[in-house]
């Protein structure tokens, strides 16, 4: 049986905005287990809670958040950490790679200090085996004339390649899990692959376990094992990547595979799911798709299904 190395029980997280609203919620009751050496994709619209999940998981929310739930690692709840103790957890165990590479790094910084910073501070290791480290991890992530490279500031660099670098960084301590946040967004399709095929080599070779966030649902069959569909803070669909291209059965999981352009197929139009998303201060009483799902029954606006087994490893929440 494969071991679980990161459980989430009932996460929740919700944001005091002010503007007459008591409080919105970003995520709401998420449960998923993630086993040691998969790749657990995530994916969803713009809004439904995808990246608060994984700074949820590493205690990086903003000051106005409130999180509750449990986030399991190892036996230890990472929720119930103060943050000190949490930097422990950070770069050693879990890492995470932003989105905006560009934003990430400090410009006025060399890549090679900011890459060696995490493992002196983690690790306690001389700054002479920290660059040593570093320039290894930039060969394994594939950044051409290491030894010169890392002496230039992040602004010298491509997008790819500071895409590039920065999953390098990531991996300097070793981490056991790996968040990727919409790592392959704002760059070319080339680029796009090489950044897929990189990672799936990277955790392979050091056999860890990744979470990988997207909107991409043709870039997530690329790369994971099981996928969550987010909408709204909620989970649509939990299951195996294989049951969702094949099996899918919430409704909205279906609008989105439909709206992926098929090659061995013509259409003269894409199909879309119609409506918008529900405003925070607006949202619907029962299930968040009812106002946009073609198929919904009068208790789907006032009552919200659970997220239920419908075969072994695929859950979804639907009342059909």
């Amino acid at each position: 049986m494969e071991e679980t190395i990161l459980k989430v029980k009932d996460l929740s997280v919700k944001f005091d905005i002010g503007l007459n609203i008591k409080k919105f919620t970003a995520v709401r009751n998420v449960e998923f287990e993630l086993k040691k050496g998969h790749v657990l994709g995530i994916v969803g619209e713009s809004g439904s809670g995808k990246s608060q999940i994984a700074l949820s998981i590493l205690g990086l929310c903003d000051k106005n958040a409130t999180v509750s739930g449990e986030v399991i690692y190892k036996n230890t709840n990472l929720l119930k950490l103060s943050d000190t103790q949490m930097n422990k957890y950070r770069w050693n165990n879990i890492a995470i790679v932003l989105q905006n590479a560009m934003a990430t790094f400090n410009p006025y910084m060399t890549l090679r200090d900011q890459l060696i910073e995490p493992l002196v501070y983690h690790k306690g290791v001389s700054v002479q085996d920290a660059e040593r480290k570093a320039i290894e991890l930039l060969d394994l992530v594939k950044i051409p004339d290491v030894k010169n490279r890392i002496l230039l500031y992040p602004h010298e660099f491509s997008g790819g390649m500071l895409q590039r670098a920065m999953i390098a960084m990531a991996l300097i301590c070793d981490p056991k899990i790996l968040i990727a946040d919409e790592i392959t967004s704002g760059v070319d399709v080339t680029t796009q692959i090489q950044i897929l095929k990189l990672l799936h080599d990277v955790q392979k070779h050091m056999g860890m376990s990744l979470i990988f966030i997207s909107h991409d649902l043709g870039v997530l069959s690329k790369i994971s094992n099981e996928v969550i569909v987010m909408y709204c803070g909620h989970i649509m669909e939990y299951t195996t990547m294989k049951n969702l291209i094949y099996n899918p059965v919430s409704p909205y999981t279906k609008g989105l595979i439909n709206s992926i352009p098929q090659f061995d197929k013509s259409c003269d139009r894409l199909e879309f799911i119609e409506g918008e998303t529900p405003n925070i201060d607006n949202m619907p009483a029962g299930c968040p798709f009812c106002t946009r799902c073609k198929f919904a029954l009068p208790k789907c606006f006032t009552q919200k299904p659970n997220l239920k087994n419908v075969e072994e490893d695929h859950s979804v929440s639907c009342f059909l």
